[in-house]
């Protein structure tokens, strides 16, 4: 027994029969001197044998269950309980809107995100005294086994233990300085890191280990993800951490992997919640801009008359509402456990949320975004579809007995279950998935048994139901018209009868209508790239083309659901995707036609007519190459520009400039042979383009002289750096410096797109000779230039005599085999 805070009501559980899984729970209320008593039939039974009330006596909790006491309607459990009389304890902290909890469990509670390694020993569960949504987990000696009480102050917990009375401060989890319990957790819940496949540089973000009590508590941090360093990897809290991931250990994932970064600690008490990171590295042609969103979301619902849209997160217990241009989160709704579905009532006025572990939906105005009140449905009864029409509310539920049922929702009172379904027995698959129609008139209903069924609101009856056309049914389920319903990859007419397949990529995850045309997405898993298809259903099986996704849509999760609501067409045109990290947010045009990019040559950067060579900067030409002009000047330079990547023999090619017909970069120093070169950008992928890769190919940089017609080669005075022209000709005996591009590879080797190195300077591998006239000259210096990306400089000095003077005298640059002359003026020095 148990009695509330202000002493006005005693609370009772007794085992009641001869069974263990019949029960009574009572309470006498003490001004009125009246006794109330339920009785129940449970699976699993109802334990812990312990009972707690609040301060008002307006809720107790009894075993793993939270109860009303006015009806004594149950509103949420503890998933997966056991029962077990003898292990456990409750307790309610009005003041912290909190229950304190141990229950038998059929295996550890998960938080999300899920532990692989779960911790295995007694924990007290702190939870939300309004729907026990677990907030954290405290690692206990022993385990409780009977009553619990506070102290009056709420900061001492007192509990009957294994071995005798356990002492818990539990008021110290709420100060914020000074507190002696010693924690440990992130400010992160989930972090995603977006590279681009074009992109291979780290990448990085950061987070905090923090003690929420503000104490010193040592941690460690591990991670098995490929590529993923943690800087500090160990510390005492508060520390911040840089996640830096190398992305080119994810080129072959072109879609988002999920990984966890584990806490420990050898001083918490809590047990500390993994971090999920989230890697998304798509291709440049994916559509659709990524947006994190922790926990496990199941569903999500566009609002037809405001710019919102809402999104279930089932492990918080909450709806998440979301502006529908910003994509801003503006407010959470807390709901009752294990949130399913959710549906907006016919006048747009309400939401409804249906829950698995919880004998009640909930009802939230929509205009003040505010909690209005709890919609019982029968005892045992767990409404996890709802549909509203235009005259009834209907619920899906699973039932604590043999028979599963469609149940009518009351605005006021509770609701009732459908003597039968039309001419048939309201008895329902256990996993059975309810929608409405736009105009209210109908709700569609699929099995996972491959059972369909329609609820006709005008005549309030169950007017169709067909079993035989599937085995089975999953994926997205909608009702987009009056005379046709989706379900999976299914399209079936006002009879339900099937009329073809809306996706040739597999089954749906979501399905909306924009644009008088039906959006169905899909994916292979949730790792790979998601695919959208435009479909008309009124010339079905044709598809307008698919369309990828940077990341997949939520799948079915045969844990909860098979059937998936995942797409929201939002009024303003925007289009949103549940998906791997949160959501794609998507424009309504985002499959505009593109033309292709295409590749049609390949020359040196430097004259734009020789060959290339390893490390030697390069021009591409083609059509359609970029969508705009994008340009970068920093070192290393970037892989990626305009969100476009170029690969030769599949490495990425440091870019200086893109256009639509133009990209000048550095040939990678990696490459040699043929080359095969293949453009990425927003529009498609280009032709794949070959050509040859010289080891060696030096070009002199061609530039434009003032009052002259021809551009001529970088060949400049040692002495003041001015070019060589015919009227500052070459006089004997001097310095010339000679800049080229294509020399190939050096020593010390220099990272491709990198700046070269003053110390020591790189230095081609294959040496240059030099001819003036057919004379040697002497080669002072040949290599990179300091600082410089793929620009090569050769120093060479003139001799006092034997070499012609004129006009047209002839410049030789041999190296590895290839040669490059140029012609220039030579003078005496008279």
């Amino acid at each position: 027994m148990a009695v509330s805070g202000d002493g006005t009501r005693i609370f009772g559980t007794l085992g009641a029969g001869g069974a263990l899984d019949q029960s009574l729970d009572f309470y006498y209320d003490v001004p009125s001197q009246s006794l109330n008593a339920m009785g129940w039939i449970s699976t699993p039974p109802m334990g812990p044998r312990a009972i707690s009330a609040d301060q008002t006596g307006t809720i107790f909790m009894t075993g793993w269950t939270l109860n009303r006491a006015s009806d004594f309607v149950e509103l949420a459990q503890f998933p997966n309980a056991v029962g077990t009389f003898s292990l456990g304890s409750n307790a309610i902290d009005t003041a912290h809107g909190t229950i304190y909890a141990q229950v038998g469990m059929s295996s550890a509670f998960q938080m999300w995100p899920p532990s692989p390694t779960p911790y295995t020993g007694p924990v007290l569960m702190v939870a939300g005294s309004d729907n026990l949504a677990v907030r954290e987990q405290l690692k206990l000696p022993e385990n409780l086994s009977g009553k619990s009480v506070l102290s009056s102050d709420g900061n001492t917990m007192y509990s009957v233990s294994s071995s005798g009375l356990m002492v818990m401060p539990v008021g110290q989890l709420y100060v914020t300085q000074g507190a002696k319990i010693h924690q440990v957790a992130s400010d992160h819940a989930s972090l995603l890191i977006t590279s681009n496949w074009c992109n291979s540089t780290p990448q990085t973000t950061v987070f905090a280990v923090i003690d929420p009590g503000g104490a010193a508590t040592d941690f460690s941090l591990s991670t098995n993800m490929p590529g993923v360093t943690l800087t500090p990897s160990s510390g005492t809290t508060p520390t911040v951490i840089t996640v830096s991931v190398d992305p080119t250990a994810y080129r072959s994932q072109n879609g988002t992997t999920s990984g966890l970064i584990l806490i420990q600690s050898g001083l918490a008490v809590n047990v500390p919640v993994p971090v999920q990171l989230l890697i998304n590295n798509p291709q440049p042609e994916q559509r659709g801009a990524v947006f994190n969103v922790p926990g496990q979301l199941v569903s999500v619902l566009a609002d037809p008359t405001r710019n919102r849209f809402y999104v279930l997160r089932q492990d918080n217990d909450e709806v998440l509402v979301f502006d529908g241009s910003s994509f801003n989160q503006i407010a959470s709704l807390r709901t009752p456990n294990t949130p399913w579905s959710m549906d907006i009532t016919f006048d747009r006025r309400y939401l409804i949320v249906g829950a698995d572990n919880s004998q009640v939906a909930s009802l939230y105005d929509l205009n003040t975004l505010q909690f209005v009140r709890y919609l019982p449905l029968p005892y045992g009864h767990y409404p996890r579809w709802v549909a509203a029409s235009g005259n009834a509310i209907l619920a899906a539920c699973r039932v604590a007995g043999p028979v599963h049922t469609i149940d009518r929702i009351q605005m006021y009172g509770m609701g009732t279950a459908y003597p039968t379904l039309g001419p048939w027995k309201n008895d329902i698959n256990i996993d059975t998935a309810i929608v409405s129609s736009p105009s209210g008139n109908f709700i569609l209903g699929a099995m996972a048994d491959g059972r369909t069924l329609l609820y006709d609101a005008n005549q309030d009856l169950f007017v169709s139901a067909r079993k035989g056309d599937f085995t089975a049914l999953s994926g997205a389920i909608v009702a987009p018209a009056d005379d046709t319903f989706i379900v999976g990859s299914n399209a079936l007419d006002g009879s339900l009868v099937p009329l073809g397949m809306v996706s040739e990529t597999g089954t749906t995850s979501g399905f909306a209508m924009a644009g008088g045309l039906g959006l169905a997405t899909s994916a292979q898993s949730a790792s790979s790239p998601g695919v959208v298809e435009r479909v008309d259903l009124s010339l079905l099986p044709y598809l307008v083309r698919p369309t990828f996704m940077t990341e997949a849509p939520l799948l079915a999760d045969v844990m909860t659901s098979v059937f998936t609501r995942t797409l929201a067409a939002l009024a303003n045109g925007n289009i949103i995707s549940l998906s791997t990290s949160g959501f794609v947010a998507l424009s309504s045009n985002y499959d505009v036609a593109m033309a292709t990019p295409d590749i049609t040559s390949v020359v040196s950067a430097a004259d734009l007519t020789s060959p290339v060579a390893p490390g030697g900067l390069m021009t591409v030409r083609g059509t359609n190459l970029s969508l705009t002009n994008a340009a970068s000047s920093t070192l290393p330079l970037p892989t990626a520009l305009a969100n476009s990547c170029l690969t030769v023999n599949g490495v990425l090619v440091p870019m200086i400039m893109i256009s639509p017909t133009q990209i000048n970069g550095q040939l990678p120093f990696e490459v040699s042979g043929t080359g095969t070169m293949i453009l990425r950008t927003p529009a498609g992928v280009s032709n794949t383009f070959t050509f040859p890769i010289d080891p060696t190919a030096p070009a002199a940089f061609l530039v434009n002289v003032p009052n002259w017609n021809t551009r001529m080669p970088t060949v400049t005075h040692a002495a003041d750096g001015e070019l060589v022209t015919p009227s500052y000709p070459i006089h004997l005996d001097e310095w010339l410096v000679i800049y080229v591009t294509g020399m190939g590879v050096t020593s010390p080797t220099v990272a491709s797109g990198a700046g070269s190195p003053l110390d020591p300077l790189a230095q081609p591998v294959a040496a240059p000779i030099v001819f003036l006239d057919g004379a040697q000259l002497p080669v002072e210096f040949a290599g990179l230039v300091p600082g410089e990306v793929g620009v090569y400089q050769i120093n060479v000095q003139v001799p006092f005599k034997g070499v012609r003077t004129g006009m047209q005298i002839p410049l030789t640059i041999t190296q590895g085999g290839y040669t490059l002359t140029l012609s220039v003026r030579v003078v005496t020095n008279n």
